[in-house]
């Protein structure tokens, strides 16, 4: 059970600091924030710095399951999601890494 709770509590702090990211970034590119993730992720995506906006609305799904889940069934599901989506976490993180070293 602890590796299930190590392992769940870094997905969802790795997911809620890459939308923090795109909050931030958004603002530095635009100069303005967006009224919800989709419309964020979106303009973010025509500018190139997202490449699957429905990924990220997945992960921020299954990042707010997380803290509600309490049947064992659920979290094994959970946990298979986890291990699934947290890989990709990964790549999209290091992919964005190094875009913003390309800014001025």
């Amino acid at each position: 059970m602890e590796y299930y709770d190590s392992l769940s509590f870094r997905f969802e702090k790795a997911v809620e600091l890459a939308l923090s990211v795109f909050k931030s970034l958004e603002i530095y590119l635009f100069g303005e924030q967006s009224d919800t993730l989709r419309t964020r992720l979106l303009r973010l995506q025509r500018a190139n710095y997202v490449d699957s906006v429905d990924f990220w609305i997945s992960a921020r799904i299954l990042r707010n399951k997380i803290p509600h889940a309490y049947l064992p069934g659920e979290l094994k599901d959970i946990y298979d999601d986890i291990v699934k989506l947290g890989k990709e976490v990964i790549e999209k993180v290091q992919k964005l890494k190094a875009k913003l070293n390309e800014l001025p």
